[in-house]
């Protein structure tokens, strides 16, 4: 945190922000210079979250106040550059992160709240969409990666690509959105399937022409190591995410019968094993399944 501006950001980014972009330093500098001057709800916002900042005095308050200033930093660096989408997402991760170790870790926290919400009360008519609590900035961070995925090109790094999917699934049954995770998972797995096809051709094509240098294969053989890894991840959640859901769906239907219910199920996108684990086919008796529902 610079007590002089108030850019504030993460302790390995704070000594070169702009390590990684394609852009004359000292133009976002100039830039967030210009802003601050002439924008007072630049000043109003940084002066009110940075306002008796002291590190020997850190509490939750304080580190969701400076994060929150990283967050604000960001979103106006990213209007300048407009890439790295996907760090402001991460940064609203770690946001939500803080909110849940504060509730988890402080229970009797009540004065510590309302010195907290004075201080966004006192920002908000300049940044009304500022993330208020864990549901808010796990909501910003799917926003965010969304963005970033959006702008993701074909040259972009699958295993970064994929890794950001998966993220936001992660997020999704965070929040508890069950439906929503689902559809992430299944899209994320068709992705992967996707990539991991694309590296198998190039490695087996490699294998007849020898084109690529060991330094290229290696780094292929590592790239389907880690999608492979996303992959298993994204099964089993979408297994355990889907039998939950079917779980719900069971339980507040206990007089349908069993064709509707496992209509119900299909029509949920429920895999078919485990609509069989929930409502099993009835074994065929005497009469061929006659009476079987």
């Amino acid at each position: 945190h610079c007590p002089q501006c108030h850019y504030t950001a993460h302790n390995r980014v704070f000594p070169d922000p702009l390590k990684h972009a394609y852009i004359e330093k000292g133009l976002v500098g100039r830039r967030l210079a210009e802003i601050r001057k002439n924008d007072p709800a630049m000043v109003r916002i940084t002066e009110t979250l940075a306002a008796g900042t002291a590190f020997e005095k850190t509490d939750f308050v304080q580190a969701i106040r400076l994060s929150l200033l990283e967050i604000y930093f960001q979103r106006v660096i990213i209007g300048l550059l407009n890439q790295s989408h996907e760090l402001l997402a991460r940064s609203l991760l770690r946001l939500a992160w803080l909110f849940r170790d504060w509730h988890e870790m402080q229970p009797d926290r009540a004065d510590s709240e309302q010195r907290l919400a004075s201080v966004l009360d006192a920002i908000a008519p300049d940044w009304p969409d500022c993330p208020r609590s864990e549901t808010d900035a796990l909501e910003a961070a799917c926003k965010w990666f969304g963005i970033a995925l959006e702008r993701t090109s074909k040259a972009q790094d699958a295993v970064e690509t994929c890794g950001m999917m998966v993220q936001v699934a992660r997020i999704r049954v965070k929040m508890g959105d069950l439906a929503l995770a689902s559809t992430q998972l299944g899209e994320c797995q068709r992705s992967i399937i996707h990539e991991l096809d694309i590296g198998t051709r190039s490695m087996n094509d490699d294998l007849r022409k020898h084109n690529l240098s060991e330094e290229e294969r290696g780094r292929m053989l590592t790239d389907s190591r880690k999608l492979a890894a996303l992959l298993e991840e994204c099964r089993k959640r979408k297994t355990a995410v889907d039998r939950s859901r079917a779980k719900t769906l069971v339980a507040a239907h206990p007089k349908v019968a069993s064709v509707a219910l496992r209509k119900l199920l299909e029509q949920a996108e429920i895999s078919a094993d485990i609509i069989r684990e929930f409502v099993p086919d009835r074994k065929e008796g005497l009469f061929g399944g006659l009476f079987s529902s």
